[in-house]
């Protein structure tokens, strides 16, 4: 799982949230769990359109106080956002990791991107082992 780290503040009857590596986005609740809601919509609209239109995405930073709440974007992101980090994270461009799991670039690209993603387990496999990590599958 991938959680961002976020700094929340109760003041005059609302919590307000800001997320560590996206400044910008800043959520307000009446209550901790409305503002939770709020965020973890905020976290992944944001991330959504980042992977869509492939801009950067900052990795989770380690910043934590007594304020700061982990926040993980929608399970649907979540896929496309860990193998776009994994990705960065080696170096690689697109086109490169395609070429090592022997798929088309273009379907390649589908990976790190929400809307159309839908791989086989064979290729998630193949994903995995290029980033030299187990791809693990749970069912609760």
């Amino acid at each position: 799982m991938i959680k961002y780290p976020a700094k929340y503040i109760y003041d005059k009857g609302i919590f307000s949230l800001r997320f560590i590596d996206f400044p910008t986005s800043i959520v307000r609740g009446i209550n901790m769990r409305e503002m939770q809601e709020n965020a973890k919509l905020s976290l992944s609209t944001n991330i959504r359109h980042r992977l869509d239109n492939n801009l950067e995405i900052p990795f989770p930073s380690s910043y934590r106080d007594d304020f700061t709440i982990m926040i993980e974007p929608d399970n649907e992101i979540e896929i496309p956002l860990i193998i776009k980090l994994l990705r960065i994270s080696t170096g690689q461009s697109q086109r490169q990791v395609a070429d090592i799991i022997e798929v088309p670039y273009h379907n390649y690209q589908q990976l790190e991107q929400v809307d159309g993603f839908n791989p086989t387990f064979e290729v998630l496999k193949k994903v995995a082992s290029t980033f030299n990590k187990e791809l693990y599958i749970e069912f609760r």
